[in-house]
């Protein structure tokens, strides 16, 4: 545990993470000034709580002698570290942490991690569900949910933590230790902030600094971009997909778990979320559960039990015999084309929102085999017709709503209507949540 008291620390960055940190940091004593580039209209009530713990404040753009004159400074995931004011605090020496970098240093309870690119929010929640059934109190939390530096805050005693990691949180991290670490799978995303693919690599490649020989790193061997960066780790390697390896893997309904501390079948017709890479994050979630102190008993009930996250194919209904799907947090063309691959109907596809960099034109393919139909909306919306407009039929809309009732009425008996956006939603929405839950009370309005 760090002595923070009286430390003058500048936490860049106000939402749920920013105010988690603070609270933190002020139990412990420190010195606390806040920033956000965000205005003070757009903040609202969170300056109030921020003033509560913070000697001063500062919104609608960054305080540049903070940066200088700060013993520590806390970055939440949101806040790129290329603004030219984290050159002042690199050029002072300033150190720069991540806020589960600093809720880390005050933790003494095992860590999980789940990092990749898709499935990372399925696979931690799955994690928890078998952890939970195993009997062990666990705390879920990071990119999903609760921020990391709740769990100290909590004052309550936990077994273990599963915590959701983005790459964006592993951009500052440098004592961070999990005991074991999931990568789902890697695909372009998020170029928006990266100049490349490889930063983007190199960002997720953080969360393996501190591992050793008796941790885990559980890969997925069906991936061949983390086969290629991450086969020759120091830590013990569990993957998942590949029968001839040591890990786990899914032949017809059963589950087999092949390590060097287990050695189980397990069936998994219970398991109810469609499509094989569902599959792939339950095998993840399994071996990441048993490296957690899960029992084959737990697996069992918890594989049973979970029933998936909202907006994630979540079916919403099935008005007029068509199937609407919310799938608002896939926001690459990556996670568009999973749930391209997982209907099994005819499908109306609904995409659109803030590009950040992807290549819509690797769905070309797909969308000619399995898509009827492609409503787009948007900033993005250009940019998707141009790069899908001759693998199907492609209409522009204003807006989502109209996009989900043009849909409906081109829909017939026996089709699928999916939002999967593979844009961010900022254009438009707060978050992928309210996109979520915005398309769920058009579709609901429709019957």
């Amino acid at each position: 545990m760090m002595n923070l008291a009286k430390t003058r620390v500048l936490v860049i960055g106000l939402r749920r993470s920013g105010m988690a940190a603070i609270k933190l940091l002020a139990r412990h004593g420190a010195r606390i000034n806040a920033n956000d580039q965000a205005s003070v209209a757009q903040l609202g009530p969170v300056l109030l709580e921020a003033s509560r713990y913070s000697e001063k404040i500062k919104a609608g753009g960054h305080k540049a002698e903070w940066f200088a004159q700060a013993d520590l400074i806390v970055v939440s995931p949101g806040v790129p570290l290329t603004a030219k004011e984290f050159d002042l605090a690199r050029k002072n020496e300033v150190p720069i942490v991540s806020e589960i970098e600093l809720a880390s240093w005050f933790i003494a309870t095992p860590i999980l991690a789940v990092t990749g690119t898709d499935g990372k929010s399925t696979t931690t929640a799955l994690t928890g569900e078998l952890l939970q059934s195993s009997g062990l109190s666990v705390f879920v939390g990071g990119n999903i949910g609760r921020p990391l530096s709740e769990l100290p805050l909590s004052g309550e005693s936990y077994d273990i933590a599963v915590v959701e990691l983005s790459s964006f949180q592993l951009e500052a991290i440098h004592d961070f230790h999990p005991r074991a670490t999931a990568i789902t799978n890697l695909s372009l995303d998020h170029q928006d902030r990266y100049g490349s693919f490889e930063q983007y690599v190199s960002a997720k490649s953080n969360v393996f600094s501190n591992m050793g020989p008796d941790d885990a790193a559980i890969l997925n061997a069906t991936d061949a971009t983390v086969v290629h960066h991450y086969s020759h780790l120091p830590s013990p390697i569990q993957w998942f997909g590949d029968a001839h390896k040591p890990g786990a893997f899914i032949a017809g309904d059963i589950l087999e778990i092949r390590t060097p501390k287990n050695n189980l079948s397990l069936g998994v017709e219970a398991f109810s979320l469609p499509g094989s890479h569902n599959r792939e994050n339950l095998m993840a979630a399994s071996l990441l559960a048993l490296a957690g102190g899960a029992t084959a008993e737990g697996l069992r009930k918890g594989i049973a039990n979970f029933k998936g996250l909202p907006h994630r194919q979540e079916n919403v209904g099935e008005p007029d015999g068509v199937l609407f799907i919310n799938d608002s947090k896939a926001t690459s063309p990556g996670a568009t084309a999973t749930a391209i691959k997982a209907v099994d109907r005819p499908i109306i596809l609904l995409m659109g929102g803030r590009d950040k960099g992807g290549d819509f034109a690797q769905l070309a393919n797909l969308v000619a085999d399995k898509v009827k139909l492609l409503m787009v909306f948007g900033e993005a919306a250009e940019s998707i017709e141009n790069a899908l407009t001759n693998a199907t039929r492609v209409v522009r809309c204003m807006a989502l709503a109209e996009a989900i009732r043009l849909a409906h009425s081109e829909a017939v008996a026996g089709d699928a209507v999916v939002l999967s956006p593979g844009c961010a939603s900022f254009d438009a929405f707060k978050s992928f949540e309210d996109r979520g839950n915005r398309f769920k009370e058009v579709v609901r309005a429709l019957r």
